[in-house]
């Protein structure tokens, strides 16, 4: 867990579930450090997430993560966010789909699954590699939320199946800061 740079007793801030697939929960999270310090976000790392085996493990280890984010965090609790990598993004999905409380996802590198990312009104922001082998699978992410009518937004990036740059992170994390702006979640920033 890492609490953003200038975080002072007392405030509230927007957190960051990132759900890594491959156990590098640290190198994932890493990748957003820039953004929440920019914002003032607390990144909160699963641990023992997997995209190779069965979702029990995955849930379990969200379980731990979730009661955290409520009670131990100076948190937002409105402006609690997901991101996941390749099998970590179906993850994301079912923590907005089960809780009903996640004010919006980045998705990397998924796989398309209709009902996971029907089950939830998050707005999504969609990411991959212009060679990823879920590449496809996001544009179809994309083309469903427009058909919908859901908030989304896609952006690809040059590189194969892995985590988005850090670039593409922190503009994850502004396009989520101006949707709270508009839905009234956070007061307006000129800057951002």
């Amino acid at each position: 867990r890492a609490l953003p740079a200038g975080c002072t007793n007392g405030g509230r801030w927007a957190v960051l579930l990132v759900v890594e697939p491959g156990g590098r929960e640290v190198l994932a999270a890493e990748l957003f450090r820039e953004a929440a310090d920019d914002y003032g976000w607390i990144i909160v790392s699963s641990t023992d997430t997997r995209s190779d085996g069965p979702m029990e493990p995955n849930i379990r280890a969200l379980n731990a993560r979730w009661p955290e984010v409520h009670t131990r965090l100076p948190a937002d609790h409105r402006r609690i966010y997901a991101a996941g990598f390749s099998g970590g993004v179906a993850v994301a999905y079912v923590l907005a789909t089960s809780t009903g409380e996640v004010a919006g996802i980045i998705a990397c590198g998924g796989r398309f699954l209709e009902d996971q990312v029907a089950g939830s009104e998050a707005p999504i922001f969609s990411t991959a590699g212009d060679t990823d082998f879920n590449f496809r699978e996001m544009v179809q992410v994309d083309e469903f939320l427009a058909k919908t009518g859901r908030t989304h937004r896609l952006l690809i990036f040059e590189g194969s199946h892995s985590w988005m740059p850090a670039a593409v992170a922190h503009e994850g994390v502004e396009w989520l800061e101006l949707l709270a702006m508009q839905r009234g979640l956070r007061g307006p920033d000129p800057a951002v």
